[in-house]
């Protein structure tokens, strides 16, 4: 292992659907504990499944689940099972991606690891609406239910 810490997929790939689990391990070396203000992260080691949308306007992050190691352990398995939602996507103005993040005990080694999550396990990529396509012509297209 080159990195002071890294996360290791079972099952290496990157593309999943709600309810799918993904699950691996998570390896530090003894150095990247080291010594940190902050007490929790001297303690232990942690991974956190998240989302987080880029691009135009503020940038968020939503962690939704998390595990975390004593530092002296060294490794640490992880299993999570994803959420229905939101999906994964890529937009002209806005993206959406999802990851996994393995943090060192010190807290100044970090390691990342994305994924894609929607219904087919398929990349969504939003295209621009074409100019012809107004709001009235596009409204016309969806059909309404009525309850």
């Amino acid at each position: 292992m080159n990195q002071p810490i890294s996360i290791h997929i079972d099952y290496d790939h990157k593309d999943y659907t709600p309810g799918d689990v993904i699950s691996g391990t998570v390896l530090w070396t003894p150095e990247s504990i080291g010594k940190s203000n902050n007490a929790k992260s001297a303690k232990e080691a942690r991974v956190s499944l998240f989302y987080q949308t880029s691009g135009r306007g503020t940038k968020e992050v939503h962690v939704i689940a998390e595990q975390a190691w004593p530092a002296e352990q060294i490794k640490g398995q992880f299993q999570f099972t994803l959420p229905r939602q939101p999906y994964s996507f890529s937009g002209r103005l806005i993206a959406l991606t999802w990851g996994l993040e393995a943090v060192s005990a010190s807290g100044k080694e970090t390691s990342l690891y994305e994924i894609t999550l929607t219904p087919t396990g398929e990349p969504i990529i939003l295209d621009a609406i074409d100019k012809k396509d107004s709001k009235s012509s596009f409204l016309n297209k969806i059909k309404f239910r009525k309850s």
